[in-house]
């Protein structure tokens, strides 16, 4: 059964059941024409690296002539390098303190004891007490109305959705992801239109689009220069060298693959033509989006999808957490002190109990050896 969405409705249509092709990645350290590689599919498939592939290629495969593999290069865009895209810390600054204002005038708390602070005072852009805060003390707050959740975007963009559920259908690996792809999708969508006024963005209801519209321009100052995951996605043989002798390389690596593979199949699937929903952004686009779902969102009702405005700009670190978030009683999220700050301190949340390769591979940073890890108090 096919479901497409046209003109706000829903049609269904029986089609016989086809060939969904697997795919494998060719590897970092893969040698052309003498290394093996696998798909998952219903079980494991292993095949020979053609001789015209290249590490990072993309092997698309018939499960009954594996053999008889095609070759597809997928690579983030080359006019849209990440060191091209950086905000200065002065605009930095002006995007949060314009969204902080967003937030508060639509029903939202930003406590006037603590502002944004940029590379210019910190080495990582976070969260500093200008006053002294008391434990207890509520930082931020932002009610239910304003997540970005995969249930919201799903209720405002359905073609989205259905494209997403239509994407699965036809990945053989990864399908459990199907919220990450929504979101990244959505988001993906809505940068997208920002970056070039030609392009529609997705539609957003008039309660929330100032909000949001402010939230995405704090969101467009990350551009995950150094992220494992980008790292990998341009260049895996030189990343999968530089981690040598670990093997957390090719782990990495094979989550930024997926990313894109998620990414190619959403762009070329065969109801986009025909979709109401609009997807022009780029590969490195969704890349970012994947990543600002991966490093910002919170778990929400079981899914650790929803992205909160104004509550993701704290740091982690564990040693020195001074706040953490919880639930309003009435959908709502926010943060509160959990000991006294002093002016000028940074203010910090525990993301969760992570060790040093996860926070690499989640975050793009690690911490010092010496720093606990103590159990979490976070729902970041």
């Amino acid at each position: 059964m096919r479901v497409t969405f046209e003109n706000f409705n829903l049609f269904c249509k029986a089609e016989n059941k086809r060939s969904i092709a697997l795919r494998a990645l060719v590897p970092g350290d893969a040698i052309p024409g003498v290394s093996n590689t696998y798909a998952r599919g219903e079980s494991l498939v292993e095949i020979k690296v053609p001789k015209n592939a290249k590490p990072g290629d993309t092997l698309i495969i018939n499960a009954n002539r594996p053999q008889e593999s095609q070759v597809h290069s997928l690579s983030l865009a080359k006019t849209a390098k990440a060191a091209n895209l950086t905000v200065e810390p002065d605009e930095d600054i002006r995007r949060h303190d314009f969204m902080q204002q967003r937030l508060k005038e639509n029903g939202g708390t930003w406590n006037p004891k603590i502002e944004r602070a940029s590379t210019d005072r910190l080495i990582v852009p976070g969260i500093v007490a200008t006053e002294p805060i008391s434990k207890g003390e509520v930082l931020v707050r932002c009610p239910p109305e304003l997540f970005i959740s995969s249930e919201a975007v799903r209720q405002m963009a359905p073609a989205y959705a259905i494209l997403a559920a239509e994407a699965a259908n036809e990945l053989t690996f990864d399908r459990g992801n199907v919220d990450w792809a929504l979101q990244a999708t959505f988001l993906a969508s809505m940068m997208a239109a920002a970056e070039d006024a030609r392009i529609k963005g997705p539609s957003i209801p008039e309660a929330k689009r100032e909000v949001w519209e402010a939230f995405l321009q704090v969101l467009l100052c990350e551009t995950f220069t150094q992220h494992p995951y980008r790292l990998a996605a341009e260049d895996p043989a030189a990343f999968k060298s530089s981690l040598l002798p670990s093997c957390e390389a090719d782990l990495i690596e094979y989550l930024a693959w997926t990313v894109l593979q998620w990414y190619d199949i959403l762009t070329s699937h065969s109801s986009y033509a025909a979709s109401s929903a609009s997807l022009q952004f780029s590969a490195e686009q969704f890349l970012r989006a994947w990543l600002l779902v991966t490093t910002r969102a919170f778990d929400v009702d079981g899914t650790r999808t929803t992205l909160v405005p104004g509550l993701d700009s704290f740091n982690h670190d564990p040693s020195r957490a001074s706040a953490r978030a919880a639930a309003d009683g009435r959908g709502g999220l926010y943060i509160v002190a959990t000991r006294d700050i002093e002016a000028a301190e940074e203010v910090f949340l525990l993301y969760q109990q992570f060790s040093n390769s996860e926070l690499y591979r989640k975050y793009g940073f690690t911490l010092p050896m010496e720093v606990s890890w103590p159990g979490s108090n976070s729902s970041k």
